[in-house]
């Protein structure tokens, strides 16, 4: 399986051949598996995150000294059979800690705020189960948690991008997270086809625009674009 890594650090993607078994970047062994990350996932071929999430992440499970049980991680932008939360597919969210009692969920939850580990934290006054925890880009709003991307630019939300086009019948022939030529003129037949300005620039308005037409696919073949 292929798994691209946004590095805030470096800029750059990274990218890794990893099995279900081995453990995702920048985490000690066993905390955080591709599997776990994957789980429930219909992606068979590849998934992304950040070095900053997977480190946070990693950094709870240690802090915490007990590992909670992941319910949900990455998911693809064509994968959603239920409304899902859109940090999901930038794989900078996780659902965990349903193995846990709830005073033990109040202890992870205190713990990930004490330490500032995550931008948002599920308040578990509404949701007794597990604990939601996630980045989301300061730029972003609150519908649509995607900063803008243009040309040159790096990071997952350029592979959410590529995904969602592709599901939709645009020529995207392989998710880097580099947001190169090719996406820039789906992009731009995207927006011309939508009634927006095609400058190429995935905003707010054309990032509305485009998560609003995703719906899931049965049986996608999602090989082509992997």
């Amino acid at each position: 399986m292929r798994i691209l890594i946004y590095n805030d650090q470096t800029d750059k993607m990274e990218t890794y051949s990893l099995r279900c078994s081995d453990n995702m970047p920048y985490t000690a062994c066993c905390r955080f598996t591709v599997g776990e990350f994957m789980r429930n996932s219909h992606s068979r071929t590849i998934g992304w995150s950040t070095r900053r999430f997977l480190k946070s992440t990693d950094e709870l499970i240690r802090r915490y000294g007990q590992k909670p049980r992941v319910s949900r991680a990455f998911r693809r932008a064509w994968d959603a059979e239920e409304p899902m939360i859109l940090t999901h597919m930038l794989g900078t969210a996780v659902d965990m800690g349903r193995n846990l009692s709830l005073p033990g969920l109040q202890q992870l939850v205190t713990l990930a705020e004490d330490q500032e580990l995550f931008d948002v934290i599920t308040d578990l006054q509404h949701t007794r189960i597990e604990a939601h925890l996630h980045h989301q880009n300061e730029a972003a709003s609150d519908f649509v948690p995607f900063t803008q991307i243009q040309k040159g630019d790096k990071n997952t939300e350029v592979c959410v991008a590529q995904d969602a086009l592709w599901a939709l019948g645009y020529p995207i022939t392989k998710i880097s997270g580099v947001f190169d030529a090719e996406l820039d003129q789906a992009v731009r037949a995207f927006q011309r086809d939508h009634g927006l300005v095609a400058d190429g620039i995935l905003g707010k308005l054309t990032w509305e625009s485009l998560m609003s037409q995703l719906r899931p696919i049965p049986g996608i073949d999602e090989e082509t674009a992997a």
